[in-house]
Order: structure tokens, then C-alpha cells, then sequence
């Protein structure tokens, strides 16, 4: 699987100078709550002229203002822009997708691939080849596919691995910890047990552009059988988009895309933590300096166990104070996802939190069928309001709706 990305920004200069044809009108409609630079797409499949030839322009006020887009082409061709500024309630911002000459595209230069990461620039790591615990340290607590360091606009980070408490914990990932394959308890998250681990296989996509960078990794649940060959039980695809155009914060999402590698289903046990989101937080973060809240309204020492839409995470670095937002979205399993987060008095606060959608019921994922869950994060120097956290929230679950008219 491949996708061909163009990236395309047109100046107002370059439009008045070369004659350009109308190709589609774009409506984009707020729904019931305002939203601000909100990034919007919309599917390109009735649009056959070639990508790179296609500008947008944004009519206000009876004129035409270039809009810095971009066009993911392949399997899933669709353009992807920022709504610039605030649009209320039921409003509505008007577009038009125009075929010119093929602009001289420059790539922008976010993706660096070092042969064994690939950062996104001043934002977060993948890790992709295998990471290994201090020396000294057992080295069955290795590990690849998984995002490290994680930083704040600033340059703070905001993510730790292999503190010594939990030679287990990787920045961000999403293991499975209580699980059944083929008659068996298989563990993936634990690996002082052995039974399991998450291993990166390749990447089906990387993209650089002006609206987004990311990438797809596959990813394999691999399954070691007592005397026999490891077996893989679960293909993953995490698909990564981080978001360039904005101001004073970064948006990026984390998409896992999971099906069974075989006909053997995997059984996800009902279990208190795995899967789902987990970040182990900023190693000198602890219960005096970091501070959590939760869309319930809920704090560290009694958000555990609880279901939440997002949690905001902030504490002091060295750099400042920092955060992060962490969201859930709709469609995901049992939402609003379950909590775990560790309280105040274990490890002196600490911070470890994972949404786990398997902490009050199991899941079975069966073979042919894809399983879904969706996070959105948002990284903030200073403070965020419980208000702006909400905001984002809303806009993530309830994004503007886009229609596009061919001409």
C-alpha cells in the first residue's frame, strides 16, 4: 500500500497571472458548536483531474483568497485544509477547488527517518527499530513500535521509557495485557513474562506536507509458543497524523487499525489495564509539581476506574509548564473509555494513564473484520483551560461538515 502525496500552495499573484477552471464548490458547515482552525477533508474520488493541479481558494467577501491545502492521493484520495479561525455555531465557509498548471511543489521537510526513528519534526519519535532497556537491565524489556520522546511546542518532553519502576513502559503504545489465543493466556504488554510482544514490521506510508505530516507502521502481535515457532495473532496499523498549521499548540492523531492475523480469533479479557492509549508521563513529573483533570471533572486521586471523553495532563519541565490533552473519540469501543490512572500515593505521582477499553468488558476480535479506536492529542506549553479542552473535544467528535459540489 502506497500513498502519493502533492502538496500544493498557491499564491494570489500566480492566480491572477494564469487562467484557472472551476472544478468543484466546498461547503464547510458548523455544526452545533463553534469551532476554531479546525482541519477539515473531503473525498476527492469524483475528481479526476490530477492532484497536483488542483488549488483551493476560500470566497470571502466576494473575493478569492488562496488556503494552503493539500491532497492525499491513493486508495484514499482527499484533500485536507485548516478552516482559518473561529466559525460559530451553523456557519458556513464557502470554497472552490480550481485545476491550474502544476505548481514547482517543494517537500516541507517535517519527516526526518534517521534508520531507526522517524521524527516528526518538534513534535514526537516513532521507534521503529528495537530499543533496548539500560545496560544491566534484562534485556527481555525490549521493545519497537512506539512513540518516544513526545514534546511540547517549546521543546519540553513529555514522555519517559524504562523508568526503573516499570522496565515495561514505552512513551506511548497500546499492548493488550490479558488476552487468550488458541487456548492460551498470552500477555503482550508484560514482557518479563514472555508470552508476547508488539514488534514494528514496516511502513505502508509516509507523508510530508503543509497541512499534515505522518506515517502508517504495520505492526505485529507476536505470540511465543511454548517448543514451538512464534506465531503472530494481530496485524496493526498505526496510521499517524500530526497537524502543521497552527499556532501555540500541535494536533496530532493516533489510529490503530487492528485485525486478527489468522483465522484463530484473540479474546481481549476483561482486565483493569491494556490496549487503548498509554503514555508514562515526564520522568520528574509527580504528585506535587503535575496536575490532571478529566472531562468529567475528575482529578488523579479519583479519576482511576472512572469513564472520561479526554484528560488533560500538566506539570513543570525544564523548560516550563507543559501538557497535554488526550482524547477519545465517539466511535470508539466502549465509549466513553475507561480509565486507569495511577492516584497520587503510588510511586509519588507519577504519571502513567491508559485509556483501556477493555476495563469493564472483553472484546473479541475476529478474523475478517477490522477494530478501530481513535485518539486525538493535543501538546500545550503553559496551561489549557478546561473550556479549551472541551472545545477540542467537540471538534474532533463533532467535526464541520463538508460538502463538495463537481461542476
Amino acid at each position: 500500500m502506497k500513498k502519493l502525496l502533492v502538496i500544493i500552495f498557491i499564491t494570489m499573484a500566480h492566480l491572477t497571472n494564469v487562467e484557472a477552471q472551476l472544478i468543484a464548490r466546498i461547503d464547510v458547515k458548523a455544526g452545533k458548536t463553534a469551532s476554531a482552525n479546525s482541519i477539515v477533508s473531503v473525498a476527492l474520488d469524483r475528481v479526476v483531474t490530477a492532484p497536483d493541479s488542483l488549488v483551493l481558494m476560500e470566497i470571502r467577501n466576494g473575493k478569492s483568497v488562496p488556503v494552503i491545502c493539500q491532497v492525499e492521493d491513493g486508495a484514499a484520495r482527499r484533500l485536507w485544509w485548516q478552516v482559518e479561525g473561529r466559525l460559530e455555531a451553523g456557519a458556513t465557509r464557502k470554497y472552490e477547488l480550481l485545476k491550474k498548471s502544476p505548481a514547482n511543489n517543494t517537500p516541507s521537510g517535517h519527516l526526518k527517518d534517521d534508520k531507526n526513528a522517524l521524527t516528526i519534526n518538534g513534535l514526537l519519535q516513532y521507534n521503529y527499530e528495537t530499543v533496548y532497556p539500560p545496560a544491566g537491565v534484562d534485556t527481555v524489556f525490549r521493545r519497537s513500535g512506539f512513540i518516544h520522546p513526545l514534546w511540547s511546542p517549546n521543546g519540553a518532553q513529555l514522555t519517559n521509557i524504562h523508568p526503573k519502576d516499570h522496565y515495561h513502559h514505552f512513551g506511548i503504545w497500546n499492548p493488550w495485557t490479558d488476552t487468550e489465543f488458541e487456548g492460551e493466556n498470552v500477555d503482550f504488554w508484560n514482557l518479563v513474562k514472555k508470552q508476547g510482544t508488539v514488534r514494528f514490521k514496516g511502513f505502508a506510508a509516509k507523508t510530508d506536507g503543509p497541512v499534515w505530516a505522518g506515517f502508517s507502521a504495520l505492526q505485529d502481535y507476536v505470540v511465543f509458543k511454548k517448543d514451538q515457532p512464534e506465531k503472530t495473532a494481530l496485524h496493526e496499523v498505526l496510521d499517524v497524523k500530526a497537524y502543521n498549521v497552527q499556532a501555540g499548540r500541535r494536533t496530532w492523531d493516533f489510529n490503530s487499525i487492528q485485525s486478527c492475523a489468522g483465522v484463530s480469533p484473540l479474546l481481549l479479557k476483561q482486565y483493569r489495564y491494556g490496549g487503548g492509549f498509554n503514555i508514562r508521563g515526564n520522568g520528574n513529573w509527580n504528585a506535587t509539581n503535575s496536575s490532571m483533570i478529566t472531562s468529567e471533572g475528575r482529578t488523579r486521586d479519583n479519576a482511576d476506574s472512572s469513564n472520561a471523553r479526554w484528560i488533560k495532563i500538566t506539570g513543570d519541565t525544564e523548560k516550563g509548564r507543559a501538557g497535554l490533552l488526550i482524547m477519545c473519540h465517539p466511535s470508539d469501543f466502549n465509549f466513553p473509555v475507561p480509565l486507569r490512572v495511577w492516584p497520587s500515593k503510588d510511586l509519588q505521582g507519577q504519571v502513567f494513564v491508559c485509556f483501556t477499553p477493555t476495563k469493564t468488558k472483553p472484546w473479541l476480535m475476529e478474523y475478517g473484520r477490522q477494530y478501530v479506536q481513535r485518539y486525538r492529542v493535543v501538546v500545550f506549553d503553559g496551561e489549557m483551560s478546561v473550556k479549551d479542552a472541551e472545545a477540542a473535544w467537540q471538534d474532533y467528535a463533532y467535526p464541520p461538515e463538508v460538502t463538495l459540489r463537481v461542476q
